[in-house]
């Protein structure tokens, strides 16, 4: 009987993930504003921070009694799983419009203050698509 050699993929590199947070944009008119503050802001870098901390906490079921038996099945902290997970947590907050938008009076938020929230905010995020693995980004590319 063979044995399953599935490797796991390999992480992206930090140029591959701003990508992959650019490409969330898909409106031309505002592609240019969101591919300058992704680039220049460190926004990714902030949100997968913030899941950084929370990492230990996601797989208690104390602190996340919905979502723990999810977050367990990421796999660790150094797993193309878990970056994909980050990923999906930064592609719902976009979706939400936490980070904001660039015609704003204040602008984008890169989620570094986070004594404005953003851990909060970061985490119910995380909570909610660990309870809910069926959610996925709209595609809001325009029809032809």
């Amino acid at each position: 009987m063979a044995e399953s050699t599935t490797k796991e993929p390999k992480l992206l590199t930090k140029a591959q993930l701003r990508q992959e947070v650019i490409n969330l944009e898909r409106r031309t008119a505002m592609k240019y504003g969101w591919k300058r503050f992704v680039n220049n802001r460190n926004v990714v870098e902030n949100v997968f921070a913030i899941l950084e901390d929370c990492y230990p906490s996601l797989r208690l079921k104390d602190s996340n009694p919905e979502g723990w038996e999810a977050a367990r099945a990421l796999g660790g902290r150094h797993t193309f799983k878990w970056q994909e997970f980050k990923l999906r947590v930064v592609g719902y907050l976009y979706n939400r419009g936490s980070f904001g938008y660039e015609a704003a009076e204040e602008g984008y938020n890169d989620f570094e203050d986070t004594a404005g929230g953003c851990d909060e905010v970061a985490w119910n995020a995380a909570c909610f698509l660990l309870e809910h693995p069926e959610w996925t980004l709209p595609d809001l590319r325009p029809e032809n």
